[in-house]
């Protein structure tokens, strides 16, 4: 009878060991998950008085003011005085998911890009944005940059830093050169879309920002940008 009850106490025993140790397990690996998925996602931007001196130091006061009219030279000559409150009023905008209404209103200035002068379509419109909005812009850019950088394929080669359209025509040269070279069937087809950026979709880039990892806050900030 004893040695009944020591086995049935033994057996209980060993089956809450291995109920706590399975427990334990699953913690680890959740919170191992966690870290990873962390690094695969980028959901906030962290701004820092030191980084947005050094922007605010670094404007070309010769550069056109945005709509509020305030030069350039004003935000570098008081950049040391300016950085920690532009830091909080960034953090803020970020938490809200949102930027001023007043930053959506660009002073626009029309490019002649080519053709008549009379035709409209022949311009090309630049926005003369806020000086801190720019300032916020480069800030953000950066962060994403450095983290979508190693997901983006090494055959782009536009808007890449380090890279350039002379280095892609170079590898399509070498590419075709040595097709001929091994008498192989070679076809290159070139694609130009007609006013391409004011014709990409907004709900499929924030679409593509998801998939790269934008998530949270950062992509609620993109999606009222």
């Amino acid at each position: 009878m004893k040695t009944k009850l020591l086995v049935t106490h033994l057996a209980k025993q060993n089956f809450l060991t291995t109920i706590l140790i399975q427990f334990l397990l699953a913690v680890i690996l959740f919170f191992h998950l966690c870290i990873v998925f962390q690094h695969l996602q980028l959901s906030t931007v962290q701004f820092f008085s030191s980084e947005i001196f050094d922007v605010l130091n670094s404007l070309d006061p010769k550069k056109s003011p945005g709509h509020e009219n305030i030069s350039p030279y004003i935000y570098k000559f008081c950049a040391s005085s300016l950085a920690h409150t532009v830091s909080l009023l960034f953090t803020v905008f970020m938490e809200s998911q949102s930027i001023p209404a007043d930053w959506k209103v660009h002073k626009l200035f029309p490019l002649h890009k080519k053709g008549s002068v009379s035709e409209v379509s022949n311009y090309r419109p630049i926005s003369l944005l806020s000086i801190l909005h720019k300032v916020l812009e480069l800030i953000v850019y950066s962060r994403i940059l450095d983290f979508i950088y190693p997901k983006i394929s090494k055959t782009q080669f536009g808007f890449i830093i380090n890279r350039s359209t002379l280095q892609q025509l170079l590898l399509s040269h070498t590419s075709v050169f040595n097709s001929v070279e091994s008498k192989r069937h070679t076809e290159i087809v070139f694609l130009d879309f007609a006013k391409a950026f004011d014709s990409v979709p907004h709900n499929e880039l924030l679409y593509k920002l998801w998939l790269t990892g934008i998530t949270g806050p950062l992509l609620l900030f993109f999606k009222d940008y």
